[in-house]
């Protein structure tokens, strides 16, 4: 285990605390040597013992065609995560559509073009939930370098983790898998009160 200070560069100015943490998780594969790595988020509880990460999400798919001209390998679920239903800010997969349309890897995919209202809190599409969630480290790398080379060393597009993830897989078409992490025993508490109870009682119920 090692820490890693972040971010490496202590000139990078960032709009909020918020932009500065999650830009972390864009550009964690740097300092991954595993082919897979998790997201567990600080008020993410495991409930009980479980079968939290089946072999069977990490297996290549044996009918995938190895393409010499990707910079990843192909066959592999980009990132498993639980589902969701909307996006914040509204315009945030807007104005991921504009950035990718001036990234060379990416224009020449089709724009998700995800219908929004204007100035709306958010929009409605399914994506994924990373309170707990597991990503392909090779493709999640080549992810990084595409925010690195069109915005900036250790800056992103937008200051989501999970939605620039969803968004890079959405437009390329990256296999992705949306499974629920509630199902498996996980829960997650954003307020610190009920983080307390719930550990307190996975505690109480251990001893």
């Amino acid at each position: 285990m090692r820490a890693v200070p972040w971010p490496p560069d202590p000139t990078v100015d960032y709009a909020s605390q918020r932009e500065r943490m999650l830009t972390a998780f864009i550009y964690a594969p740097y300092w991954i040597e595993t082919p897979w790595w998790v997201k567990i988020d600080t008020d993410a509880v495991a409930l009980r013992p479980a079968d939290w990460a089946p072999d069977d999400w990490f297996r290549r798919d044996p009918d995938a065609f190895d393409d010499p001209g990707l910079p990843y390998a192909a066959g592999y679920f980009a990132w498993i995560a639980s589902p969701w239903g909307y996006t914040k800010p509204g315009d945030q997969m807007a104005r991921l559509d504009d950035w990718a349309d001036g990234v060379d890897e990416l224009v020449g995919f089709p724009r998700l073009n995800i219908p929004y209202t204007p100035g709306s809190r958010r929009c409605r599409h399914p994506r994924m939930a990373s309170w707990v969630s597991f990503y392909r480290s090779d493709w999640t790398g080549w992810a990084a370098s595409l925010a690195r080379e069109s915005v900036g060393e250790y800056r992103s597009p937008v200051p989501s983790q999970d939605g620039f993830h969803f968004y890079v897989a959405a437009r390329t078409g990256a296999s992705t898998l949306r499974t629920s992490m509630r199902k498996r025993g996980w829960t997650n508490c954003p307020k610190l009160a009920g983080l307390v109870k719930t550990v307190s009682n996975v505690l109480a119920a251990e001893t």
